[in-house]
């Protein structure tokens, strides 16, 4: 297993289209940058000891990415977004796994306009708040897993094509329309 930090030379690889890291002793933060190589479309952080915040998603990084998980970790704050996705950005991502981490604040309403995810994992967190009513939009969204953190108020409305639904261990009220 590998230990250490994870490099900040590691955004110099501009061709690089996979970055799996999973399952090692990598401690520190996420490298500023590390989005921004322009091939990179997997990114796989789980299991390691990765503490701070996540870095900001920008519009032109999450065009290029496909899969972004950093699940089992150590990670807090919140999930930083922004987004101001033009009508002709082709999206790419599909999967977007950060649980069982420290993350806290609310989910952010510009995630409902990222309509390519597939699999939306949060569970094992702190979010308080509502779940983003924009969720609906999501519309090849197929799991979803929210449960075990602080979330509470109505349930919104869900794609119809979601598979799994997991959102016990909060405080959500109402039905499933």
């Amino acid at each position: 297993k590998l230990t250490g930090t994870i490099s900040e030379n590691l955004r110099n690889l501009q061709f690089l289209e996979v970055l799996n890291m999973k399952t090692n002793h990598f401690n520190g933060t996420i490298p500023k940058g590390m989005g921004d190589m322009p091939d990179l479309r997997y990114m796989w952080l789980d299991n390691n000891e990765i503490t701070g915040t996540m870095p900001v998603l920008t519009a032109a990084q999450v065009a290029r990415l496909e899969e972004v998980t950093a699940s089992n970790n150590m990670l807090h704050g919140s999930v930083p977004m922004s987004l101001e996705v033009p009508e002709n950005l082709e999206l790419r991502l599909s999967k977007i796994d950060l649980s069982h981490n420290h993350l806290t604040g609310t989910l952010s309403n510009l995630l409902g306009y990222l309509h390519t995810i597939k699999y939306l994992d949060f569970s094992n967190n702190m979010f308080t708040g509502t779940i983003f009513p924009t969720i609906e939009y999501m519309t090849k969204l197929e799991v979803v897993r929210m449960n075990d953190n602080l979330l509470e108020g109505a349930i919104p409305k869900f794609p119809h094509n979601s598979k799994t639904l997991q959102l016990q261990g909060n405080d959500l009220s109402g039905d499933f329309d």
